[in-house]
């Protein structure tokens, strides 16, 4: 009978034998841990650590390689903190971050401000265009008494012709 031994990718030794009466069979022999403990659980870590935990791979997966995150957690990075932070204290990818609007609001887009420019007036324009205002300064009051008042809005045409009307109404 002829016999050889290898052993496997996984540690595992075979040994393999022929005979005269049989063809081939392979006698395994039981697994031994790193650690030279038969049957133990423990392998070599990329690192070739006994049992370890991968602790010399880079962030671009290389054992012993030399890369690693900066602030803004890219691998291999050059980034400032100050690029990726947001005012929200959330990291985000660089140049993306959440900032603060022109009305201090973390985020926005400046749509807190009022109709007349300010942050957070909450002032907002009237139905005659007017910001504040109530809605009256562009009713005329009654002309002819027991009339009610009648709605007419600020565009320039309708003014100047209300106006004329009006001019032309009192000259009479």
């Amino acid at each position: 009978s002829k016999a050889s031994s290898a052993v496997d990718a996984g540690g595992v030794r075979q040994v393999v034998c022929e005979a005269r009466h049989l063809t081939s069979f392979t006698v395994y022999s039981d697994f031994t841990g790193c650690d030279g403990v038969p049957r133990a659980p423990l392998v070599l870590d990329r690192c070739r650590k006994c049992g370890g935990n991968n602790e010399c791979v880079d962030c671009n997966n290389v054992p012993f390689g030399n890369m690693s995150r900066d602030p803004c957690g890219i691998c291999g990075g050059s980034s400032l903190l100050a690029t990726c932070l947001g005012c929200d204290g959330v990291i985000y990818m660089p140049f993306f971050a959440a900032e603060l609007d022109a009305c201090d609001v973390c985020g926005g887009n400046g749509n807190t401000r009022g109709c007349d420019g300010m942050c957070h007036s909450a002032l907002a324009l009237d139905t005659c265009g007017l910001c504040g205002g109530d809605g009256t300064s562009c009713v005329l009051p009654a002309l002819f008494s027991g009339t009610a008042t009648a709605p007419v809005f600020t565009n320039p045409l309708a003014v100047f012709a209300l106006s004329l009307s009006l001019f032309l109404l009192v000259q009479e």
